[in-house]
């Protein structure tokens, strides 16, 4: 009975060095992107979150910059990342801390855009399905047409 061991270890320590990849790939550029002198400021698009969505706002934007978006908690939230990756890699094993809090590293923009294109989405396949369904009903009346 195969226990698949070296699979998950190799796996586990590929993902700690992805993730170790991506949050310090972040942390260098977290200023200039959500930074308060950044393309889109954290404080900004969250201000305007808080206006829109009222108390939905956490269930709609799940992201920790809710607690302090600064400069400095943004940087700390992608040291926090590539800490945690590292302890990945190392191989530790029962680290007590919501890992997928800090894992949601672009949870600023991840929701806006799944938003749009789930509702991208939606409008192509109703497109699609009225394509269909006028398609079906021409094929229908040629037929019966040719019939006769």
């Amino acid at each position: 009975m195969p226990t698949h061991s070296l699979a998950r270890w190799l796996f586990l320590r590929a993902l700690g060095a992805v993730y170790l990849v991506a949050f310090v790939s972040l942390w260098v550029q977290i200023a200039g992107l959500v930074g308060s002198r950044g393309i889109l400021p954290a404080a900004t698009l969250l201000d305007w979150v808080r206006a829109q969505a009222g108390p939905e706002r956490y269930r709609l934007l799940p992201t920790l910059f809710w607690l302090h978006p600064t400069d400095g908690f943004l940087s700390f939230l992608c040291g926090g990342g590539a800490f945690l990756s590292v302890l990945l890699i190392a191989g530790v094993r029962k680290v007590h801390f919501p890992v997928g809090l800090l894992t949601n590293r672009s949870g600023i923009t991840a929701m806006r855009r799944a938003d749009f294109q789930t509702r991208v989405t939606r409008k192509r396949r109703g497109r699609r399905r009225r394509t269909l369904a006028n398609a079906r009903t021409g094929d229908d009346a040629r037929s019966a047409r040719d019939a006769r």
